[in-house]
């Protein structure tokens, strides 16, 4: 069965994260002297669009408009990086197919490489330290969920440094606030739930639960690129964390709502209902996820088929 969540470490790592960032006209253009490429009308239009795409599991229709967008900044770590999240969710799918990991590793490489760039001719570039940041986060929790741990943790620390920093550039920035917001959530509540995580937590800076919460549904109620993600991460910790059912559903109906056709949503949906003990909605769920599954709707691989197939049957041993 796909598992989200392989391991406590991983959370470590998920606290360091600058989640998914986010996400014609052909011309290369040069990035904005002042500001960012995320500014841009034509990179807020295609990405955005792409990233819909994305999240419905039309990877191909999303990687045309991330191709534009690359087009367009030929330079920037921008396209890679909106090519490596069209990746990171066909491996999301299904966590023990290991075939995308090479080309998502490339990707990410890729985005650091250019990042690197920018870097090297002005240290402050915000565009680079925030998709730099972005990819070493996402980096870190492939190789947390291909237990490399010692990769994975250096991924994550050097991540929280580009996150923290963006934060502090532009706090008022629904989206740019997110990466804070998750350390906060992580590095408070981690050490209580997993008491080992404490001694390595000496080295990064104190968290706070409420603040990270707060910023979390900021970038959920307000956000642009990323409010997508931030909606799923507040799933994630309301399911796991908090074990709040009742907020749990409130958002992944939002996400089932806003994407009815990602098969990871639907079937998070039918779990929160199992979990809770709600096996009259978590059934039906689980049966139409098998039936899309048979019926074989883009998204929906044979790991999610065998997660139906294994809810339907505890259904059947209640």
């Amino acid at each position: 069965m796909n598992k989200a969540f392989v391991s406590p470490l991983r959370y470590i790592i998920l606290a360091l994260v600058a989640l998914l960032l986010g996400a014609g006209a052909p011309a290369q253009a040069q990035a904005p002297k002042d500001g960012s490429v995320l500014e841009d009308r034509f990179v807020r239009f295609q990405a955005k669009r792409g990233l819909d795409l994305l999240y419905d599991m039309q990877f191909e229709k999303a990687e045309r408009l991330f191709t534009q967008v690359d087009r367009r900044y030929p330079n920037h770590p921008i396209g890679p990086f909106l090519n490596a999240l069209n990746t990171w969710w066909k491996i999301l799918l299904d966590l023990s197919d290991t075939s995308h990991d090479e080309a998502f590793y490339q990707e990410m490489d890729e985005v650091i490489a250019r990042a690197d760039r920018l870097l090297s001719k002005d240290a402050d570039n915000f565009d680079a330290m925030f998709f730099k940041g972005a990819a070493l986060g996402f980096r870190g929790r492939l190789r947390s969920n291909r237990r490399d741990w010692l990769k994975s943790a250096s991924d994550g620390k050097r991540a929280m440094d580009y996150v923290l920093a963006v934060a502090r550039k532009d706090p008022s920035n629904h989206d740019y606030i997110f990466g804070k917001g998750l350390y906060d959530y992580f590095a408070d509540v981690m050490p209580d739930k997993y008491p080992f995580a404490k001694p390595l937590m000496v080295f990064f800076p104190k968290g706070n639960r409420e603040r990270g919460l707060t910023a979390l549904k900021r970038t959920a109620e307000q956000g642009y690129y990323i409010k997508t993600e931030a909606v799923y991460f507040l799933l994630q910790i309301y399911y796991i964390f908090e074990e709040d059912y009742e907020q749990s559903v409130k958002y992944v109906s939002w996400l089932r709502r806003e994407h009815p056709d990602n098969a990871f949503f639907h079937a998070f949906e039918g779990r929160v209902y199992a979990r809770w003990g709600r096996w009259d909605k978590a059934s039906p769920i689980f049966r139409e996820v098998l039936k899309r599954f048979q019926a074989k709707w883009p998204g929906y691989e044979p790991a999610i088929g065998e997660q139906a197939l294994y809810y339907i049957a505890r259904d059947h041993m209640n």
